[in-house]
């Protein structure tokens, strides 16, 4: 005589598995989930993450200067104005020497929070002061 095993949830057993077709597939499908390790997307390249990891340390090293150059006066700059932008390269010579806007030195200024929000709010006079440059201006002066 053949004896029909059930399943815990009332249906009929598959094969020689103690678990209906729906209970066996539902832990297969567990099991895969358990393998799967969702690794979280990087909110940064490793090339962009250097480059952040570079731009702290000059940062830093920059803000040592105690003065504000739109004040002219000795106050806590507390912040680096990047007069030519930080994306992509400012001119030839950066990009032949692989110098990223953000990391050019040659175009910080260091800045108080209150000089910062002047400039950046009125950006057609942070040109004509010199605090601040368009990228076309810049080729065209430094002949690059």
């Amino acid at each position: 005589m053949i004896t029909i095993k059930e399943c815990a949830c009332g249906n009929r057993c598959e094969g020689r598995t103690d678990a209906c077709a729906s209970c066996n597939a539902a832990v297969r499908k567990a099991e895969r989930r358990k393998l799967t390790v969702k690794k979280p997307i990087k909110k940064f390249s490793d090339k962009k993450r250097n480059e952040l990891d570079q731009y702290a340390v000059l940062r830093e090293a920059f803000l040592l200067r105690k003065w504000c150059c739109v004040h002219g006066k000795p106050c806590i700059p507390t912040q680096v104005h990047h007069a030519a932008g930080k994306v992509g390269f400012i001119d030839d010579w950066a990009r032949e020497n692989n110098i990223p806007a953000l990391i050019d030195i040659r175009y910080f200024k260091p800045i108080c929070d209150e000089a910062h929000r002047e400039v950046t709010e009125n950006s057609a006079w942070a040109i004509e002061q010199g605090y601040s440059f368009l990228r076309t201006e810049i080729k065209m002066n430094h002949g690059r």
